[in-house]
């Protein structure tokens, strides 16, 4: 028999709380089974990811052993494309705007060397040219790399805090701009320095003193530099190295830091890249540059090995 309240609004009855008991249980128990089986699957989408991250590095080492140029290419355009598709696809564009526009300006810029460092016949002075950009480039972006870094730790030590309050907005702008100024200053010295051996590589090939896979298609005569091909003057600053092989300095050093290569460009022997170190900060900015060579993998690869472990994990009906 329903209760009723005595002005005449109906109470709860004892069957609605049993039916109200009745559904909670029946999905308190759906629930448990849906999930008494998660701890496994989730074991084993672990498991996916960590086999798919050891097979592709494995994989990635092999293709780099057996062809660093397609390695280096592919590594290349996966960078160049990257801020490229962040901003169409982007649910807010133009959150990406300023990065779309450095990378705009970055990939004119760098359209030039590769026009001109791809002409056939190669100038002389084309190899001179396209180092002495690379390396400015690198200049600016060790520069703000640095810098950044360097707004980050005053930020996060709280040295800002002697010039700003907390809540003062310029304090969150300066530790953005030191965030965006690191994150620009590895992004693009990473494409630098990997467009900078490909036309290192495609340079030396077409003057005839280097060649990647088997003998050199010239002879090389004596006071020639292998680089750029030109002769060496007694006004030249020339850099000898230990296999005796002379060469303009700034070709060689451009070859070598610039071009990654730690060998002759004629003979191939092993060249000691200390040689090249001027002053005593060249040490740090060695460092810097084993941190590009290993953003890549981060940048590029990282993400795509993510993608297709997920992709797994959904084919074998994981959630």
């Amino acid at each position: 028999m329903n209760a009723s309240h005595h002005n005449g609004t109906p109470l709860v009855t004892m069957d609605d709380m049993d039916e109200l008991e009745r559904q909670q249980r029946e999905e308190f128990q759906q629930f448990i089974k849906e999930h008494q089986n998660h701890a496994g699957a989730h074991t084993l989408m672990f498991l996916i990811v960590l086999v798919m991250l050891f097979l592709s590095q494995v994989v990635l080492v092999l293709w780099r052993l057996k062809s660093p140029r397609t390695f280096n290419l592919t590594t290349l355009v996966g960078l160049w494309l990257l801020p490229l598709i962040s901003f169409l696809f982007s649910d807010h564009p133009l959150a990406y705007g300023r990065f779309f526009s450095i990378w705009l300006l970055f990939s004119l810029g760098n359209a030039y060397m590769i026009y001109i460092a791809t002409r056939q016949p190669l100038d002389h002075q084309t190899p001179r040219i396209v180092y002495s950009w690379f390396y400015r480039l690198y200049q600016v972006c060790f520069g703000m790399g640095v810098a950044g870094y360097m707004m980050i730790l005053s930020e996060l030590f709280g040295l800002t805090q002697l010039f700003f309050r907390n809540e003062d907005p310029a304090a969150q702008t300066w530790f953005a701009f030191g965030f965006y100024f690191m994150i620009y200053g590895i992004y693009l010295g990473v494409m630098g320095r990997d467009l900078a051996q490909l036309l290192a590589d495609f340079m030396a090939s077409s003057i005839g003193y280097y060649n990647q896979d088997g003998l050199p298609k010239k002879h090389l005569r004596d006071n020639v530099c292998a680089v750029c091909g030109d002769g060496l003057l007694a006004e030249d600053d020339v850099c000898q190295l230990e296999c005796r092989h002379g060469f303009h300095e700034g070709c060689i050093r451009g070859w070598c830091l610039i071009g990654k290569r730690d060998m002759c460009p004629y003979c191939k022997e092993k060249v000691d890249l200390k040689m090249f170190r001027r002053q005593v900060w060249d040490a740090q900015t060695d460092l810097y540059l084993q941190l590009l060579d290993g953003v890549r993998y981060l940048v590029v690869w990282q993400p795509l090995i993510l993608i297709l472990s997920q992709g797994l994990i959904h084919l074998v009906g994981l959630k």
